[in-house]
């Protein structure tokens, strides 16, 4: 639609009203026009001065621009040739991503809630039911890591507010994480630590070694 986008910005710089150029643009594309809404919001952008036509925003995000980052053409083809081995891989094993744990971050806020006791109070028979405030996030916020693989959920936890991210705290999640595979993914940790898996790389072999030598070496179990 940015051939859209750039009759706006055009027939805003010609001093055209947000109404006029709606129903020009309703005249031109018809059917396939965008809608008067995302006409005055293009409208006043172009007002307040932008020059860029292009659509900078996520899918269905109205209020906060989002710009893609660039990357280089070395970075673009080491991408492509990474999605190459990896659907190699899962065309040679189709049961290779049942064997994939992969994790995520994000921020949690959080609330104050009150219980159903808490929130109850006396009223006369006929007085109305109070109406309950919106609850809006504090300014606590905690860091939330998760772990999944095909299943589900493996493993997750939060981080303890006021501490930073080390690497030794970062093991620590990583040795508990070990314990989620263990007990969760029984399949998946003798794989690991028996070497059950099939064919054999650097990477694999390298990943092997880290758990038996710094996890499952440490006495702990």
């Amino acid at each position: 639609m940015e051939d859209q986008r750039i009759c706006i910005k055009f027939c805003v710089k010609n001093g055209f009203k947000g109404g006029e150029i709606f129903w020009m643009l309703q005249t031109a594309y018809r059917d396939a026009v965008i809608s008067r809404r995302r006409v005055f919001e293009w409208y006043k952008r172009f007002k307040e001065g932008r020059e860029e036509t292009a659509d900078n925003k996520r899918s269905g995000d109205h209020s906060t621009p989002f710009s893609f980052p660039k990357i280089t053409f070395d970075q673009k083809n080491a991408r492509k040739e990474t999605a190459s081995l990896n659907l190699e891989a899962t065309t040679d094993d189709p049961e290779l991503l049942k064997r994939v744990i992969t994790g995520d971050e994000t921020w949690i806020y959080g609330f104050d809630s009150e219980t159903t006791q808490q929130a109850s109070e006396w009223r006369f028979k006929n007085e109305p039911r109070p109406k309950k405030a919106r609850k809006a996030p504090s300014k606590v916020k905690v860091m939330l890591t998760v772990f999944f693989d095909y299943q589900g959920i493996v493993h997750h936890e939060f981080q303890q507010q006021g501490s930073k991210i080390t690497a030794d705290s970062y093991l620590g999640v990583l040795r508990r994480l070990r314990e989620a595979i263990r007990q969760k993914r029984p399949e998946l940790w003798r794989i690991i630590i028996g070497g059950a898996h099939r064919g054999k790389d650097s990477a694999t072999d390298g990943l092997r070694e880290f758990f038996l030598t710094e996890w499952a070496g440490r006495g702990d179990g």
